[in-house]
């Protein structure tokens, strides 16, 4: 498959102004996500941009001596929707992790001057989002993915091998997945954005996954991110729906809260 070039754009902040820099100037295919970080493990952070519909690639962007150069990571007969990076092996290497439509979640190293592809595994329905984090707020990172079929899967390296468990359910598609303290208190935590128009919170205690619904404007919430938007150290949730507008959900102290027993997949 030829390598595509897409609309890929960086923006930079002068101090009073942003600016724009075209980094791939034709527009080929759509663009899915993108990804930052030393994924060589060279100490050199690069862009990773996935492609959608038209291109189905995964490409590396390289920023030297005033020019960017770009090279594909992976092709795909499907479409790549959702990437990340992270330590998902807890090995102190950094690694990208995507999904496909395809059903399956991929992790991508470098060595030998080569990539080497890894099928963490599979889900019912078309990969939508993923991430990296520990959120088991254990101290290990792990790889989630916002699944087709409703529900957030989670993806731990045992050693040799990947095991799955499923994390919890939402209303209809989920859209997208993040990991962080979200209700201020420190405790990590994973949150799925769904197609029914709201956003879900997991947390994982005594061998169980709880489910808390933040609620959300009922249409659809296309991405989901946890941070510290106010700067004043409190964590909060942050929801993209598409009805144009960026919702925060700021926890008041009292939840529903369901259980679910992990189902581990080998």
């Amino acid at each position: 498959m030829a390598l595509q070039l897409w609309l890929v754009n960086e923006f930079t902040y002068s101090g009073n102004s942003w600016s724009r820099n075209f980094i791939s100037r034709n527009n080929w295919g759509t663009t899915w996500g993108a990804a930052i970080g030393d994924a060589r493990g060279d100490g050199t952070p690069r862009v990773y941009v996935i492609g959608g519909y038209t291109s189905k690639e995964i490409c590396e962007f390289t920023y030297s001596f005033g020019l960017w150069d770009q090279a594909m990571v992976q092709s795909a007969e499907e479409t790549w929707r959702g990437i990340a990076m992270g330590d998902g092996r807890n090995d102190g290497v950094q690694r990208l992790y995507a999904g496909n439509y395809d059903g399956h979640v991929y992790e991508f190293s470098y060595s030998e001057d080569s990539w080497h592809q890894v099928d963490l595994g599979s889900v019912p329905a078309q990969m939508r989002a993923v991430t990296v984090g520990d959120g088991r707020n254990d101290g290990l990172f792990r790889v989630y993915a916002a699944n087709g079929d409703g529900h957030v899967y989670e993806f731990s390296f045992t050693g040799s091998t990947w095991e799955k468990v499923d994390v919890g359910y939402g209303g209809l598609r989920m859209l997208s997945v993040a990991v962080g303290a979200g209700r201020g208190d420190g405790v990590m935590r994973v949150y799925g954005a769904n197609e029914d128009g709201q956003v879900y919170e997991y947390s994982y205690s005594e061998d169980n996954w709880t489910k808390a619904r933040l609620g959300g404007p009922g249409s659809m919430i296309w991405s989901v991110a946890v941070g510290d938007g106010r700067n004043d150290g409190v964590a909060r949730v942050y929801a993209a729906s598409e009805d144009g507008h960026v919702r925060e959900f700021s926890y008041s102290g009292h939840d529903t809260v369901r259980v679910y027993l992990p189902l581990v997949v080998r």
